[in-house]
């Protein structure tokens, strides 16, 4: 009787430990289908999801930063969705947010994207909730495009703390200060997975629920270099060829290379921001209950 004991242990524990490390085919199938990259004129940005059966999707405002800060010609800004499946959809930021939904959308950093053109079709979407002090330890998994690949890469693990945070955000000469919920997390994230969903993991797909949204790295090398960058942009005007030039060398050219390089190389804590900002302008907007 010990025998059989012992050989039906040996033989339960690799099924246990395999069906509690990997994401069941469901869950898979939905990021197939909800998770997007996000194209501005054909060049990917980032990673978004949908938000309503109607297809809006939810990323982050940082992906269109030059366009809300008027440094690109808008009458060339095209923006799309692709999916997996390569089909594309044109789509356009919702005109809220460039009014009074402007500031929350900053200082949360998300933005809400609509199609241009209804399609006749129900898109597979996500339901949205909140991050919470009590989910530190808590299962989670993602989905996005990492440096803009065409690829959909799935990634899970656990939300390492979920802490409140007090940031400025500067509109203008004005001021606010404010605090937002934010989770450090022990997930993989590069740039491009920006926008992306953070899905808490239920006791099965019908209770998992999107927590935050993939929002940026702590990294110190990646802010330090993103700082010269933004400067040597400044100084040169975003033209390569303008600048000190040693041993033939444009200088500018090659301090600009140098800091991308890092920028997009440097090892970083994940982290993201509740999804609680987007649903509740969502909830404003009428476009979920």
């Amino acid at each position: 009787m010990k025998i059989i004991k012992i050989v039906l242990t040996l033989i339960l524990i690799p099924v246990f430990v395999y069906s509690q490390a990997s994401l069941s085919v469901k869950r898979v199938d939905k990021l197939r289908k909800c998770v997007v990259r996000i194209l501005v004129n054909d060049t990917a940005r980032g990673t978004g999801f949908y938000i309503s059966p109607l297809g809006e999707v939810a990323t982050c405002q940082h992906l269109f930063f030059d366009y809300f800060n008027n440094t690109t010609n808008t009458n060339n800004f095209r923006i799309q969705v692709e999916q997996v499946d390569g089909i594309k959809y044109d789509v356009e930021i919702c005109d809220f947010l460039f009014k009074e939904g402007y500031k929350k959308s900053s200082q949360y950093d998300y933005c809400i994207l609509k199609l241009k053109n209804r399609v006749d079709k129900r898109f597979d979407f996500y339901i949205l909730d909140t991050l919470s002090i009590k989910l530190d330890g808590s299962k989670i998994y993602s989905a996005g495009y990492p440096f803009g690949i065409e690829q959909q890469l799935i990634t899970s693990g656990i939300i390492s703390n979920v802490y409140e945070t007090k940031q400025f955000i500067y509109i203008g000469k004005d001021s606010t200060m404010y605090k937002i919920l934010t989770a450090y997390l022990d997930l993989t994230m590069n740039r491009g997975n920006s926008g992306g969903p953070i899905i808490l993991q239920g006791k099965n797909i019908k209770k998992d629920r999107v927590i935050g949204l993939a929002t940026f790295i702590n990294s110190v090398g990646a802010s330090q270099s993103d700082a010269l960058l933004d400067y040597l942009k400044k100084v040169t005007g975003g033209k390569a060829t303008v600048g000190l030039e040693i041993y033939g060398q444009n200088i500018a050219n090659t301090n600009m290379l140098f800091a991308e390089a890092i920028a997009n190389n440097s090892v970083g804590i994940s982290a993201c921001y509740s999804a609680k900002y987007v649903k509740e302008q969502l909830i404003k907007l009428g476009i979920i209950r």
